[in-house]
């Protein structure tokens, strides 16, 4: 389905990132598998090759502009061009607000902001030229509602579902389409974190918080896992998917509503 099309996943080395990245490249797409662990990013890479599809390892900061630029000038040098951004690179940070620091802050907004900003800057020229290209930017729930205890994180998420809807406007008239999705509870590392930190807050014991919001929250009953945000991905880089655009898509078993 996407033999001959390039995609940049950034954050590819793990949980979310690494299931797109793998699903990109079933569907026949030229995948670069960012990340800042080069061992983690190239192991990903080894093993797409031996299936016989095409990959190489990209080590960036998105969050600093130059090396995003770079990310995205050696995707297009080795497989001529870009077509498919996903920019999900991403952390949390769990805290009272009255606790977070500067650093805190800034380490949040740099990656989860300034990152998809930087990615989506450097992309749009490559997509321009062919008049034609996807982005998609990774939300959470917490773009949707301001989440407690993750004041941060939710103005990081919310600035994407807005850079994301202000980008479809700019960039319809090339063929571009640019959407967001919005994870719920997904069983990956950073909720391990969050469960950790939450649960510290809320006085819960190791994997409590986790249950808890599950048992809550989720109306289909189960965490979500990283395939089920790969499959969405899939979707929207499909021809089946190329009518939308400036959409902001919850992919978490009911959680959006609850």
């Amino acid at each position: 389905m996407l033999h001959g099309k390039t995609a940049i996943v950034t954050g590819a080395t793990r949980g979310i990132g690494k299931a797109i990245a793998c699903r990109l490249a079933e569907l026949g797409a030229n995948v670069v598998v960012n990340g800042r662990n080069r061992e983690l990013a190239e192991q990903i890479v080894a093993d797409l090759t031996k299936q016989g599809r095409r990959a190489i390892a990209c080590v960036a900061d998105v969050g600093v502009r130059d090396e995003a630029r770079r990310m995205v000038e050696q995707a297009a040098e080795t497989f001529g061009g870009v077509d498919i951004l996903v920019a999900n690179a991403g952390v949390t940070d769990i805290g009272r607000c009255e606790d977070i620091t500067e650093e805190r802050l800034n380490r949040i907004l740099d990656i989860n902001v300034k990152g998809v900003f930087w990615c989506c800057q450097a992309v749009i020229p490559h997509m321009r030229q062919k008049k034609k290209g996807t982005i998609i930017t990774i939300g959470s729930d917490a773009a949707l509602e301001g989440m407690k205890y993750l004041a941060p994180y939710s103005a990081s998420k919310f600035a994407v579902r807005g850079m994301t809807q202000a980008l479809a406007k700019e960039l319809g008239e090339d063929g571009i389409t640019v959407n967001c999705i919005c994870p719920g509870i997904i069983d990956t590392d950073m909720w391990d974190v969050t469960d950790r930190d939450l649960g510290r807050l809320l006085g819960l014991g190791p994997g409590e918080t986790f249950r808890k919001y599950v048992s809550e929250n989720v109306l289909l009953g189960r965490a979500g896992k990283p395939e089920d945000i790969a499959d969405a991905v899939a979707f929207l880089v499909s021809d089946q998917g190329g009518y939308i655009t400036g959409a902001s898509i919850p992919v978490g078993g009911g959680t959006s509503l609850n």
